[in-house]
């Protein structure tokens, strides 16, 4: 009678077989009741080591390997990067989407992070081959060609300028841009389409991330 008592006793505490912490408790679970064989009880996430899965459309997916180096961005967590790695790349699109899923993953040194808050991804492409990339929105084109705006300081303050280029491929939001413009160019990307060269421009750089420089 004792070893039966001591059994029931036991089978009232239900142990997890990870440590973490419990994102989430099951919808009939409180105190009194019985469970049943395979009764979802809780759901436990250990926060140590955190991963994400974004979409990667099927003209950059060249551009991403297994075990690319990436930086992370939480927004929960403040400014601070983390050093992530591709783990996985899916052999087929998402039915849903139409993107490639890529689950990028990193160790946690965040205690502010909570299971399913959002974050930005930024993979180090792995072509081997560097190029000039800008936002869409900058390029414009009309009879003349294809074209940029700068800023050009002058002594009566900062004006836009027309910059001729030659674009290749479109990269989702982004183009590649042939001839033109070299590392480090700033190029125009709000009020473009009715600027003209010459106009008062006041800049603000934007980093690769959304930051403010």
């Amino acid at each position: 009678r004792l070893e039966v008592a001591e059994k029931s006793l036991r089978d009232q505490a239900i142990r997890a077989p990870i440590a973490g912490f419990i994102a989430s408790r099951g919808d009939n679970v409180s105190r009194g009741n019985s469970l049943s064989r395979g009764a979802v009880v809780a759901r436990i996430v250990d926060l140590s080591s955190l991963e994400v899965e974004i979409g990667v459309g099927e003209r950059e997916l060249r551009f991403v390997a297994t075990g690319a180096p990436a930086l992370v961005h939480v927004p929960g967590c403040g400014e601070q990067r983390y050093q992530a790695q591709v783990r996985t790349i899916a052999a087929g699109s998402s039915a849903r989407t139409g993107s490639f899923p890529v689950v990028v993953g990193w160790e946690n040194s965040c205690e502010r992070v909570r299971s399913g808050m959002s974050a930005s991804v930024r993979i180090v492409a792995q072509d081997g081959n560097p190029q000039i990339i800008v936002p869409g929105v900058s390029v414009r084109r009309d009879a003349d060609g294809t074209f940029v705006y700068v800023p050009e300081s002058t002594p009566e303050g900062t004006t836009a300028q027309r910059r001729s280029v030659v674009v290749g491929e479109r990269l989702g939001e982004r183009v590649q841009v042939l001839q033109g413009l070299q590392e480090g160019d700033v190029v125009l990307t709000t009020g473009v389409t009715t600027l003209r060269p010459g106009d008062p421009v006041e800049v603000t750089i934007i980093g690769t991330s959304g930051e403010v420089l």
